[in-house]
């Protein structure tokens, strides 16, 4: 409990960015983030950008540290990682490929690298998994019938789930639903195995909710009626472990649990080969799938066969997650138009994809000697130098960007909300956890 309630004064630091004057300088001379890896070809020349050099590697560095309610971020003279609990280090780097040569404005591509370290003394992902996996063993209503005969129908299964978690997590509940509408949390099913547990949250956004963030929620109402986006995750054999998605202001998530253990399943919603426990998993390999749209003019555009591989490892002081780019994605729109984007942006997909091994982003964490646990997170990628999508990226920056930096704070506080709502309850439980190690059969 009491690495927990480190963790969580260190998770509200974070939603609290200060940045050192010396920083707003360089994020001043930096692409928007929207563009920023679009643009890092024309980046990589640039004098009036304060780079640290080694060789041919061009650095940015910024280090982070707790300063009162807030985590305080500047930038750094070298991009030495932290040796101290709660220290961020964080870094921008540019490098040209193999064989590519440099020209006095651009570079054709440029292999960019976006990473951060930090070090708590609290836990890693190890402590985070098998958290998930406790947690699969309440999911449920009641598992009881009369069953469900078809997902997505709201009845006495949801609502004895609901209860459940609202005895536990009441402000957090309240907190839901004042953002969220409810049209289905789970279904119960009976089958040969067994009773079973589709987890099937359908929840409408509710934008009203979001006016006293007024740049957010003029954010939300001009993209969520257009958007509709969904990921999936599946294995070799294309059966499903989890699906979610947006869908012009409806959101949902859906997987399987069966015996408290996630569980594949088909098309049809029906489990498929044995469930896994999560806790006990050391290797595993899956893919995900995901699909962007946004609805303009009578028209779709957007990205298809987003995909990647996903590669997780775990042994006694190391869980790893590891995701590669699979496949080009593939440009959404009319016929005619999308010949055009094809023409414009698909060598930079292509080369984003297949260049120098293909897009990956890794994270981890390790349990150090020192009693310390060290996070990391990088994202690679080649990105190839286009004008035209330079051109466009520049014409979205000079829209988005005025309101960008509120946008992103109203996020940030809109999520620290919800951190509170948790620690609200946390703290209404603490007296009744402590008891746990007295009378095990208050778990009950």
């Amino acid at each position: 409990m009491a690495a927990l309630e480190r963790q969580l004064i260190f998770q509200r630091q974070t939603l609290h960015p200060e940045f050192g004057a010396d920083l707003d300088h360089v994020l001043d001379q930096i692409p928007p983030r929207n563009s920023t890896l679009i643009r890092a070809a024309t980046m990589y020349p640039r004098t009036d950008v304060p780079w640290t050099n080694i060789e041919e590697i061009h650095e940015l560095c910024a280090e982070g540290h707790p300063s009162g309610q807030a985590l305080f971020v500047t930038v750094s003279p070298s991009c030495a990682m932290p040796t101290l609990p709660y220290r961020l280090g964080a870094y921008f780097a540019l490098k040209p490929p193999a064989g590519i040569t440099r020209t006095s404005s651009s570079m054709p591509s440029v292999i960019g690298t976006l990473g951060a370290e930090v070090r708590t003394d609290t836990f890693g992902f190890g402590a985070i998994v098998d958290t998930i996996a406790q947690m699969l063993t309440e999911v449920y209503g009641n598992l009881a019938p009369p069953w469900d005969t078809a997902p997505g129908a709201y009845n006495h299964h949801d609502e004895a789930a609901r209860g459940r978690f609202r005895r536990e997590l009441p402000t957090v509940d309240d907190k839901l639903h004042e953002y969220f509408k409810y049209r289905n949390i789970l279904d119960e099913f009976d089958g040969p195995g067994g009773p079973y547990v589709l987890f099937n949250f359908v929840g409408e956004v509710q934008p009203a909710a979001l006016k006293k963030f007024p740049d957010l929620y003029k954010f939300y109402k001009d993209v969520a009626p257009a958007l509709r986006a969904e990921s999936d995750i599946v294995d070799a054999h294309n059966n499903f472990w989890m699906r979610n998605g947006f869908d012009r202001g409806k959101v949902w998530m859906t997987f399987m649990v069966r015996g408290g253990k996630l569980s594949a399943f088909d098309a049809g919603y029906h489990p498929v080969g044995d469930p896994v426990a999560l806790g006990s998993l050391r290797h595993g390999v899956n893919r995900a799938r995901t699909s962007i749209r946004i609805h303009r003019l009578a028209m779709d555009f957007g990205l298809d066969n987003l995909s990647f591989t996903n590669y997780f490892s775990r042994d006694g002081s190391t869980v790893s997650f590891d995701a590669r780019m699979d496949s080009v994605p593939k440009v959404i729109a009319p016929v005619g138009i999308r010949q055009g984007a094809e023409f414009v942006a698909g060598e930079f997909m292509r080369t984003l994809a297949q260049g120098s091994g293909g897009m990956r982003s890794a994270a981890a964490s390790k349990a150090l000697g020192d009693g310390t646990i060290r996070y990391t997170a990088e994202v690679s990628a080649e990105f190839m130098y286009s004008p035209t999508l330079e051109f466009l990226a520049r014409l979205g920056d000079s829209i988005a960007d005025k309101h960008d930096a509120k946008v992103r704070e109203q996020e940030r506080m809109l999520a620290l909300e919800f951190l509170d709502a948790f620690v609200k309850d946390y703290n209404s439980a603490r007296l009744r956890i402590l008891a746990l190690d007295q009378d095990p059969s208050l778990m009950r």
